[in-house]
């Protein structure tokens, strides 16, 4: 079997296959990070910050996702503003895109979407490569 996918995301097809199981605080950790990266932008940025930082409350103590649709929701409103900011980067929208696809993971869903939302966040179509994993995930 072969397969490409950007930077380490490639440990999405990896881990399934040697029998690494799914770390479901992963995704509260890169939120955490996109939240840093956020913080430093332009206007638009920053209130997309602001949104990931209420999410937080989406989030058990121990790492897991309580709220699905409320921490996808405001990955979703993140990735509008950030699609209007003049300071966005690869480097952001990556650190937003994975916590969305974490979360699809976590549910077993729709791996198909998943992989069009690698191929969205390429393109630089921020939303739609948030909303395709959210899809997954539901």
């Amino acid at each position: 079997m072969a397969s490409w996918l950007p930077g380490t995301e490639g440990d999405g097809v990896a881990d399934p296959l040697f029998g690494a199981g799914l770390r479901t605080d992963r995704a509260r950790d890169r939120l955490k990070a996109a939240r840093d990266r956020l913080a430093s932008g332009d206007g638009y940025a920053k209130a997309a910050a602001a949104v990931l930082m209420l999410s937080g409350h989406g989030w058990n103590a121990d790492g897991p996702v309580r709220d699905t649709r409320a921490v996808l929701a405001a990955l979703g409103t993140a990735a509008a503003l950030l699609e209007r900011s003049k300071t966005d980067t690869y480097a952001v929208d990556d650190a937003v895109v994975p916590v969305a696809r974490d979360i699809a993971r976590s549910a077993g869903r729709r791996p198909d979407l998943q992989a069009a939302a690698d191929h969205e966040l390429a393109a630089g179509n921020v939303r739609k490569a948030v909303d395709l994993p959210a899809r997954a995930a539901r």
